[in-house]
């Protein structure tokens, strides 16, 4: 459903109660805004008041948006209201991607807590990295795969909240788990650190394009199927 006028709020959010079976929410997202005039659009429609209403009421504990656009909206949208958290895409490949680091960081200056999103960028991280890259993490510790090194990455920032990380298994879930559990800020080593840049060179000369396969590109006007496998980013020589 899209919001066009202010009555809409109402009606999306209740919906969203009703589903969750719950009379408030602890962290409220609002998803995907991704530019600057999307937000003015959405303070137009008196989104501001909305929120303080749902505040002021107890339905809603804390507000926050997501982020898919380029960077210098986040700061502008980070900076245009009083947020109480944020999420961004962020990887060891994605470090100047949208809001990236910069954005990370500017969050956590304003005392935001920062959750991250495709943290495994669509789980490449894990399991589509280059061989020659996956043998660098191997030959630096066998014990840890490259979806623990690249969690490893996020949780050595002190700035870095919560990471969301997708999981398709029990031995997914225990892994993410103990990673978590070991993790500390400043926890990697400065041999650890070159390691992710020699990784991130393999990768970027292996991938010509970042596709997560999130499918936010699609529908396409001109019918192309953008993240599919035809366009040629899962079949490049690793």
């Amino acid at each position: 459903m899209k919001c066009q006028t202010y009555n809409d709020f109402d009606v999306l959010f209740q919906t969203q109660l009703d589903h969750l079976r719950t009379a408030y929410i602890d962290y409220y997202l609002m998803h995907n805004v991704s530019a600057f005039n999307l937000w003015e659009k959405l303070c137009a429609l008196g989104i501001e008041e909305w929120i303080s209403g749902k505040k002021a009421s107890g339905q809603i504990r804390r507000i926050g948006f997501s982020f898919h656009g380029i960077q210098n909206d986040f700061l502008k949208i980070l900076n245009s209201y009083d947020w109480d958290f944020s999420q961004i895409q962020y990887n060891y490949i994605n470090i100047n991607y949208q809001a990236g680091m910069a954005g990370l960081q500017a969050a956590a200056h304003k005392g935001l807590p920062v959750f991250i999103m495709e943290p495994l960028l669509g789980g490449k991280l894990a399991s589509g990295l280059p061989k020659k890259a996956v043998k660098l993490f191997k030959t630096a510790n066998p014990a840890i795969t490259p979806a623990q090194w690249a969690l490893n990455w996020l949780w050595d920032q002190r700035e870095v909240t919560v990471v969301l990380s997708g999981m398709n298994e029990e031995s997914q879930l225990k892994e993410n788990i103990a990673a978590a559990n070991n993790a500390l800020p400043d926890m990697l080593t400065a041999a650890e650190r070159d390691i992710f840049k020699s990784v991130i060179n393999i990768f970027n000369a292996s991938y010509k394009i970042r596709c997560t396969g999130c499918n936010y590109c699609l529908p396409c006007p001109h019918t192309v199927n953008i993240p599919g496998k035809d366009q040629g980013w899962q079949n490049v020589p690793q």
